[in-house]
């Protein structure tokens, strides 16, 4: 599959970055899905910063639809289930009043997978405009440095490979300090 996209970019770029989008759109609404090394492989192909904008705006894209999706088929259930669970409850509110502060951190810092920064935004009432700048916004980090990474992966090798494990050790470890913060509370 890899193979036949990189085919697809080389000989039809535009179809290339459309299908692209809309990959980087799924893999957004999936858990554990491995959107780093998409946005590595078309920054292989592309300019760092078209292979970062594409994978923005596809992530940015997927996570609206899963947002609305989960906004609208299980906020009525999900609310019951919270408001019988009073640690649960007491968290919801907390993220509802810091939405933008929430899904801003969550997004920068891998604290949670992204499909449930989706969908807990979605059924803790954070409001559409704040969800969608914190997304943005907290997508860019992460995604520019994978795009850089890729743009230089053939190049410089074992630079960009050492650069990414630094990256991806700093910010793993300031997620782990984030996650027992929040555990303290």
């Amino acid at each position: 599959m890899v193979d036949a996209l990189v085919v697809l970019l080389q000989t039809n770029p535009a179809l290339g970055l459309v299908i692209s989008f809309l990959l980087i759109a799924v893999l957004a609404c999936v858990p554990f899905m491995p959107t780093p090394f998409v946005i590595v492989g078309l920054a292989t192909q592309f300019d760092w910063y078209i292979a970062a904008l594409v994978s923005i705006g596809g992530s940015v894209f997927g996570s609206l639809i899963m947002y609305s999706i989960s906004k609208y088929w299980f906020t009525s259930w999900a609310q019951t289930y919270i408001q019988k669970r009073p640690k649960l409850n007491a968290s919801s509110k907390l993220v509802a009043q810091h939405g933008f502060t929430a899904v801003l951190t969550a997004r920068v810092l891998p604290i949670m997978p992204s499909a449930a920064v989706n969908v807990i935004a979605a059924i803790v009432h954070v409001p559409f405009i704040a969800f969608l700048v914190a997304t943005a916004i907290g997508k860019m980090p992460n995604t520019i440095v994978y795009a850089l990474a890729g743009s230089g992966l053939e190049e410089h090798f074992s630079t960009t490979l050492l650069a990414i494990m630094i990256y991806i050790v700093c910010v793993g470890g300031i997620a782990r300090v984030v996650k027992q913060q929040i555990g303290r509370k």
